[in-house]
């Protein structure tokens, strides 16, 4: 099954007219996260955790085999998104790390931006990341929330404190998982940036056409 996906991944990049392709990559999150820090062992010094916990070792591989599709995304001129929440170490993964140092080489950036998901019609605030190699993603930030938009009844996690240790704990209840699903204002308005992310990368193919040796190397 895991074959016929990475197939079908590949051949749906291949099919996408030159220049004209835009994929938004939402790897898990669930053990890049703070709240999974105390299980998954993942730290600013140890980004891949913890790979004796099933999760993690899924989600790392899930990571190394989306940033191999990404750079064959870029050699057929498309342009990449990365997403995930605010604080979580996913950037710090070795393939990605990886993967924007080889774009550096041919002269391509990765460009970041921070905004509310609330502002996308989220039910909780969800400080959210992205990654691109179009700074145009800078139009995802719709501002700061105003004082309409701050209050929340919805919590994502629960805590208490260990009555062992003393020490205080959390754990991501169903709204958590549920701030997994991107809102359809959410998908809108990435959709509505496609227009401008093909017009970029016409002016970008020749730069593109060198990253074709690499992926072949790769494969």
């Amino acid at each position: 099954m895991e074959a016929m996906a990475r197939r079908g991944c590949i051949n749906l990049i291949l099919a996408g007219e030159f220049g004209a392709v835009a994929a938004l990559f939402a790897v898990c999150c669930s053990s890049f996260v703070p709240v999974n820090r105390g299980t998954g062992g993942r730290s600013l010094l140890t980004p891949l955790g913890n790979e004796g916990v099933p999760s993690v070792r899924r989600s790392n591989k899930l990571m190394s085999r989306s940033c191999l599709l990404k750079l064959l995304l870029i050699a057929a001129g498309g342009v990449i998104l990365l997403e995930n929440p605010q604080n979580s170490l996913i950037a710090l993964h070795d393939r990605w790390v990886w993967l924007v140092n080889a774009l550096a080489r041919y002269a391509i950036e990765v460009y970041k931006v921070s905004f509310w998901m609330k502002k996308h019609k989220s039910l909780t605030w969800k400080r959210t990341w992205i990654w691109s190699t179009s700074p145009i993603i800078q139009r995802l930030d719709l501002g700061c929330l105003t004082a309409e938009e701050r209050p929340t009844t919805v919590k994502t996690t629960t805590s208490w404190t260990d009555p062992t240790t003393g020490k205080k704990k959390f754990q991501g209840n169903r709204h958590l998982k549920g701030t997994q699903q991107y809102t359809w204002r959410f998908a809108r308005n990435v959709v509505q940036l496609i227009p401008a992310f093909r017009e970029e990368r016409r002016t970008q193919i020749p730069v593109v056409r060198s990253l074709i040796s690499m992926v072949n190397s790769l494969w």
